[in-house]
C-alpha cells in the first residue's frame, strides 16, 4: 500500500509539471544517445592518441639505448697487417707502434688520451710510448694487461699466452688473478691462459730482430738460427745438414738471402730458400 501511494504521488507530481509542448521525449532520447556516442568517440580518440604516444616513447627509448650502447663502437679504429708485411703506425699522442705480421691493434678514438691511452692487441707489436704523467698507456690482451707512462717494450698476444719484453723504462704487467709484476729494461715475463704470471729468465737475445733486422748469434745451434730466420722473414729454408753446427756471427739490416750466403760460406754448407 505504501508503494502504491508513493507511485500515485509521483504520477501526480509529474502530471502537474509536465507540459507536452515543452518536453519532447523522443528528442530527448536522441540527444541522450548522441551525447553517449560523442563521449565514446572522444574516449576512443584519447585512447588512440595515448597509444601512439606510448609507441613513440618506446621507439625513442630504443633508439636512445642503441645510440648510447653503440656510441663507443662507432669510434673504434682497427689497424691490421697481412701475413707478409709489418707496419708502423703512429697513435694520436704520437706514440709509435710497430706491428708484426698478422697483428691487430684496436683503440677507441673518442676515448683515447682522455683519462688514459688504451689499446687492444692481438699478435705481436713493439711500442714506443710518449711519456705522459697524467695519462697512463695501457695495452690489453685477452689474457693480461700492460701499463706504462712512457717506455719501449714488446707485447706478443697469442690465444693461450701473452708475453712481454721491456727494451727501456719500466712497465707493470698484470691480470685479474695474480699479483702485478714490475719489469725493467732487459726483463721479460709471460702470462698463460689460467692467469699465472711468471718472469722469463731466458729472454731471446734476438727477440726484437723482426723489428730491427739485427741478429746476434753466439755459439748458437744452426737449427735455432734457421728457425729465427724463418720466423722473421717468413721463408722456408731447406738443405739443413744433419751434422751439429754452431754459429757465432752478427747480421745488421741485410736480406735473408745475404745472411744465408754468409752462413754457407762460414760453415761450408748449402742452405737454400725454398721458392
Amino acid at each position: 500500500m505504501e508503494n502504491s501511494k508513493l507511485n500515485e504521488e509521483d504520477i501526480r507530481f509529474v502530471a502537474r509539471f509536465y507540459d507536452p509542448l515543452k518536453m519532447d521525449t523522443s528528442e530527448a532520447w536522441k540527444k541522450l544517445k548522441l551525447a553517449s556516442v560523442t563521449e565514446i568517440k572522444y574516449h576512443s580518440v584519447l585512447y588512440r592518441i595515448a597509444s601512439v604516444v606510448a609507441v613513440l616513447i618506446i621507439v625513442i627509448g630504443c633508439i636512445s639505448v642503441y645510440l648510447y650502447t653503440n656510441h663507443d663502437k662507432q669510434d673504434w679504429i682497427i689497424v691490421t697487417t697481412d701475413g707478409e708485411h709489418s707496419l708502423v703506425y703512429v697513435l694520436p699522442d704520437s706514440s709509435t707502434v710497430y706491428l708484426a705480421k698478422e697483428a691487430i691493434l684496436k683503440y677507441n678514438k673518442g676515448d683515447y688520451d682522455v683519462r688514459s691511452r688504451n689499446v687492444e692487441l692481438s699478435g705481436k707489436a713493439f711500442f714506443e710510448v710518449c711519456h705522459k704523467e697524467e695519462s697512463p698507456f695501457i695495452v690489453k690482451t685477452s689474457i693480461a694487461g700492460v701499463q706504462v707512462l712512457g717506455t719501449c717494450f714488446q707485447v706478443r698476444a697469442d690465444l693461450d699466452t701473452t708475453s712481454i719484453f721491456v727494451d727501456s723504462g719500466k712497465v707493470r704487467f698484470y691480470n685479474k688473478k695474480y699479483p702485478d709484476v714490475i719489469l725493467e729494461a732487459g726483463e721479460g715475463a709471460y702470462a698463460v691462459k689460467d692467469g699465472n704470471i711468471k718472469k722469463d729468465t731466458n729472454v731471446d737475445v734476438n727477440i726484437l730482430s723482426w723489428k730491427t733486422n739485427i741478429f746476434c748469434f753466439r755459439d748458437t745451434p744452426l737449427p735455432i738460427v734457421i728457425k729465427k730466420l724463418e720466423e722473421v722473414y717468413g721463408v722456408h729454408i731447406i738443405n739443413i745438414p744433419q751434422k751439429d753446427y754452431h754459429l757465432t756471427s752478427s747480421f745488421h739490416d741485410i736480406s735473408v738471402s745475404e745472411i744465408i750466403n754468409l752462413i754457407n760460406e762460414a760453415l761450408d754448407i748449402h742452405l737454400k730458400i725454398e721458392l
